[in-house]
Parts: C-alpha cells; sequence; structure tokens
C-alpha cells in the first residue's frame, strides 16, 4: 500500500492459489481516492484505473511460466507514471 501526491491509495494484494497440478501467487491491485466530507465513505474506488492493472499470476499455469508486471510499488508508479497519471488521477 502505498500514497500518491494527491492522497490517493494504491494497494497490491496478493495470494496464492493451487489449481489441479499448478500453484501460483494471485496479484491485485486497487486504487482509491480519498474523498472526505463529501461522500458518506471516505474513500471511493478508482476503477477506470484499476482497470490499467487489473490482476495476473506468478507461476506455473496449464504448464506455461507467468508474471505480473506489477507486483511493486516501483512498478505501479512507473505505470501510473506511463499512463500520464502519476499522482494517480483519474483522467
Amino acid at each position: 500500500m502505498f500514497y500518491t501526491k494527491n492522497r490517493d491509495v494504491i494497494v497490491l494484494v496478493r495470494w496464492d492459489e493451487s489449481f489441479q497440478d499448478s500453484k501460483a501467487t494471485r496479484y491485485k491491485v486497487f486504487a482509491y481516492r480519498y474523498a472526505g466530507d463529501i461522500s458518506d465513505t471516505p474513500f471511493v474506488k478508482m476503477d477506470r484505473l484499476f482497470r490499467n492493472f487489473g490482476d495476473g499470476y506468478d507461476g506455473i499455469l496449464n504448464g506455461k511460466r507467468t508474471d505480473f508486471p506489477f507486483k511493486t510499488a516501483a512498478a505501479i508508479r512507473k505505470r501510473l507514471a506511463e499512463l500520464g497519471s502519476g499522482d494517480c488521477g483519474n483522467r
């Protein structure tokens, strides 16, 4: 989890999963904007940004190696910069 300059919250979640003969680590990236007093909930999910990261796996699935590219804060920040959302805005 980390905060952007605009106090948005980026959360990376990971967990292990097993499938028949395969084992992998699954990753999911979530983004939330702080709404404060203007909303019933203090944080609003930023679906548009979330879709740019999605979820994925690290491990062997169906006999093939797969690597999720956004499993560190540095990789997520780099992708935000590429998207022109270094401040994690909803653009």
